[in-house]
């Protein structure tokens, strides 16, 4: 019976700091686990390593946050064998090291933690990957040469390891069958671009992305969406289907995807400006610049045949905040926009700073339309873009026709003889 109401108490503790978590009231989160971890519960201590190693309530603490995991883990905690796990591959805390990484993930793998399934089978594909990014090798010649194995990245260190899809495809099943929807999205990219090269493993991928994408997995919704535009007969409906339902989970570059569909009519749904500009500004207002870079566009040129008027005041809003996440196109646009006084005010110091801006990015046409339009702030481009970047623009103008605009743009500012 003690057992029991111990066990209860544990329960309800973890229940209450989760949903404190949910409503981001940390302190009354860490108070819960604090007090189950007090009366014997690992999976508290290992909450505590994630509350700590995420930052979540007060600074960031990767030694409390290691302690916390390492407790977890000596009391057989899969979650905290994982943190363990990604300490090492990172270096959090610790030197990184890539075989206790390893080491730690199998453990947490043989206690059931899925994710350590998923990370054990990226070690055998050759590549890093979660299903949110990839990163590809730099590969060291000299110890492949002397281990005859590859080298693999593994968080912020490596490991050498033969590739053996056979090995990935078994830890990626196992993360299936506990239920982890990213398995399915890895064993899926197996089929789709590591290993094979077959319509009937195409239709394989297609499956297993199917699994991850009915789970929630967004990327999966992409790459279903791409595979069947692929196909030797594609189907542009599921195609478009998987697109928008990506986008409509929240995706931003599948906002940015649906929003071109829209405007170029290349998909079943048709062509819709009106439509094509409401997913850019959602993917814009969730922060992807190219979005706001490409309604900069829209709204500078106007489709009032197809809904969308003229609007300087909005092509200025948006390439400003395209230009300002470091655009560079959209800063020669911010140039013009100033310098003509369209949608902003007119203001020849703004044009030019825009210009000098876009020059300091190496885009070229900063340095033709500063000398064709802004000569008088020639010393201030020299001091501002440097040395070296004036270097680099005089040795390309030394690769084009003498006549070219650069090299007579450089001539004008006083930079090239």
């Amino acid at each position: 019976m003690e057992n029991t109401k111990h066990t209860e108490s544990i329960e309800k503790l973890l229940a209450t700091g989760a949903e404190a978590m949910e409503r981001k009231d940390y302190d009354v989160a860490v108070s819960c686990y604090e007090q189950a971890a007090d009366i014997g519960s690992s999976d508290a201590l290992a909450r505590l390593g994630d509350v700590y190693n995420e930052g979540f309530a007060r600074r960031r603490d990767t030694d409390k946050a290691f302690a916390y995991y390492k407790q977890a883990a000596d009391a057989g905690n899969a979650d905290g064998m994982y943190g363990l796990g990604n300490f090492y591959s990172c270096g959090y805390g610790v030197d990184a090291d890539g075989e206790k990484a390893v080491e730690w993930f199998e453990k947490a793998a043989a206690y059931g933690n899925s994710n350590a399934m998923i990370r054990l089978g990226n070690t055998y594909c050759g590549y890093e990957y979660d299903g949110d990014d990839e990163r590809d090798e730099v590969a060291d010649d000299s110890q492949e040469e002397k281990t005859g194995k590859k080298r693999v990245t593994i968080g912020n260190t490596y490991i050498y390891r033969d590739t053996n899809i056979q090995k990935a495809a078994e830890w990626y099943k196992k993360a299936i069958d506990a239920g982890n929807p990213k398995g399915a999205h890895a064993l899926a990219r197996i089929y789709d671009r590591v290993a094979f090269d077959s319509e009937e493993d195409r239709k394989t991928a297609l499956q297993y992305y199917t699994k991850a994408a009915n789970r929630g997995d967004i990327k999966a919704m992409q790459s279903l969406s791409r595979l069947y535009e692929d196909m030797e007969t594609p189907d542009k409906n599921k195609s478009a289907f998987w697109l928008m339902k990506a986008a409509e989970s929240g995706d931003r570059s599948a906002m940015y995807q649906v929003g071109d569909e829209y405007s170029y009519g290349k998909w079943p749904y048709g062509k819709n400006m009106t439509k094509a500009v409401e997913w850019y500004e959602k993917a814009a207002d969730g922060g992807y610049k190219n979005a706001m870079k490409k309604l900069g566009g829209i709204y500078y040129h106007g489709y009032p045949e197809d809904g969308v008027p003229q609007d300087y005041a909005k092509a200025a809003f948006y390439y400003e905040k395209a230009a300002r996440r470091g655009v560079t196109s959209a800063k020669i646009k911010m140039g013009d926009l100033c310098r003509l006084g369209r949608g902003t005010e007119q203001s020849d110091k703004s044009a030019a700073d825009w210009y000098i801006r876009a020059a300091r990015d190496g885009e070229t046409d900063g340095i033709i339309r500063l000398a064709n339009f802004y000569g008088q702030y020639a010393e201030e481009l020299k001091c501002r873009i440097g040395e070296k970047r004036l270097a680099e623009y005089t040795e390309l103008a030394k690769h084009l026709d003498i006549d070219n605009d650069l090299f007579l743009a450089l001539k004008e500012l006083g930079i090239a003889e």
